[in-house]
């Protein structure tokens, strides 16, 4: 048995290998998690680098914010669903990094030492997102680059001898967070892994969509491959090479990210409901931190989704008699989760300015603005090893034919959109009033 075999097999008895992340047993710990799909499943024990991270840092406030915020499953039409919000959060998916990168080193025989500094890192490479995420980190990408600002939100409230307690630094750490070296392509893979793992299962598995044709794509890799996530357990590390030994578990993992890409992260609605929360935020943004403006780099940084979403109700809500749009925040939240834009996609910048000035001429439509789409990392270019030759090469190398089909949703998503709204036609209630308060909004700003 190799040394790699023998870290693992004594990793193993930590966790339960239970696909139901709902079977507690009489264990206790710090916490439990799961990731889906894998043999991922089990509790933290207390006393370690985990409670250490949370007793120091400011961690626990990612559980205020949504994984997944505005986004849905693209399904049927958007006139015709009715969304509710993903439930997991941005702590779950960080506690859940750590789990899997810790895993994939213990497999591959890192010491308790290194595996030490590089779960810090993998617990706090989220720290610095802004409340709402990905909408808030575009208003402002210089000053709200999570990966920039971990630090300074980490260790607002001190705790940075956490560090020197396990033999780190801040360099060390942010070296990891920004994915260079092997640590940090550990975490980059397991980054994805977590990541692609939850919002799946979270797709499927609460009540947001169910089997049915629209997630067709997701379930024939699923079917094929129902314990995809232990793709984790493939990953090898030889020096400062990491590469996958199941090349076909992979291909699928990736396949499995695209569709997700392509009709959740990446959707024109998705993207069209992010762009409109992004515009709502920067009317009560400042950079400089103006005190006439309720929301800054600092303070996006320390509060969570419920208190950005309270803000920006009484920031927009109309003045003198007239009637809230919304009763509350909360009501804030689902009327944009359940709100569709209207949008068309062009080919080049100035093809969308010119329908942008064209429907800006009707006084019912609320122009958003152009939004310029980017794709995505296929991830064919991960090293693989050839189970027949035992040589180390690219995936799409490797297996050119099999990788196209990824690559090729990759390239299709890039593109140049303009985002609007015709406030004349009837919503249903929620979406109508979202609405109005665009009426208001634009007009004021």
């Amino acid at each position: 048995m190799t040394r790699q075999e023998v870290g693992a097999n004594e990793f193993d008895h930590q966790f339960r290998t239970d696909f139901s992340p709902t079977s507690f047993d009489e264990e206790d710990g710090l916490f439990h998690d799961f990731l889906p799909f894998s043999d991922i499943s089990g509790w933290v024990p207390e006393g370690g680098i985990y409670e250490d991270v949370l007793r120091n840092t400011t961690l626990v406030r990612l559980g205020d914010i949504h994984a997944l915020s505005f986004l849905s499953y693209v399904g049927p039409p958007p006139e015709h669903q009715y969304f509710l919000d993903f439930p997991h959060d941005r702590l779950d998916h960080s506690w859940v990094v750590a789990m899997t990168g810790q895993r994939i080193l213990e497999r591959n025989g890192f010491s308790k030492t290194r595996v030490d500094k590089a779960v810090m890192a993998f617990l706090l490479h989220d720290v610095g997102t802004p409340a709402l995420g990905d909408a808030t980190m575009q208003v402002d990408p210089e000053n709200l680059a999570e990966e920039e600002y971990w630090s300074e939100a980490a260790f607002k409230e001190g705790g940075r001898e956490i560090l020197e307690k396990y033999g780190t630094d801040e360099l060390e750490i942010d070296s990891i967070i920004k994915n260079r070296g092997v640590l940090g392509q550990v975490l980059d893979i397991a980054d994805r892994i977590t990541y692609t793992m939850k919002d799946l299962y979270s797709i499927i598995s609460y009540g947001q969509t169910g089997r049915n044709e629209y997630t067709r794509d997701l379930y024939e890799v699923l079917d094929k491959f129902p314990d995809i996530g232990n793709v984790y357990k493939d990953v090898r590390i030889e020096g400062d090479r990491v590469y996958f030994t199941n090349p076909e578990r992979l291909k699928a993992f990736l396949l499995l990210r695209a569709h997700l890409h392509q009709k959740l992260y990446l959707n024109p609605i998705s993207q069209g409901r992010d762009f409109l929360v992004r515009r709502l935020i920067e009317d009560a943004y400042s950079a400089s931190g103006d005190p006439v403006k309720p929301l800054n780099p600092q303070n996006l940084r320390e509060m969570g989704d419920e208190e950005l979403q309270r803000i920006l109700f009484e920031w927009h809500k109309p003045q003198g008699d007239q009637a809230p749009y919304f009763l509350d925040s909360r009501g804030f939240f689902m009327g944009i989760v359940n709100w569709h834009p209207e949008y068309r996609q062009f080919e080049s910048e100035e093809e969308a300015i010119a329908f942008q000035e064209k429907i800006s001429e009707d006084p019912n439509n609320i122009v958003l603005g152009v939004k310029k789409r980017s794709g995505f990392d296929p991830g064919t270019s991960y090293l693989v090893r050839d189970p027949q030759t035992g040589d180390i090469l690219p995936l799409h190398d490797y297996d050119p034919e099999g990788s196209v089909r990824i690559e090729e949703i990759a390239e299709s998503l890039p593109g140049i959109f303009v985002y609007y709204k015709d406030v004349s036609k009837t919503d249903e209630r929620r979406g109508q009033a979202v609405n109005t308060l665009l009426s208001y909004a634009f007009a004021k700003s």
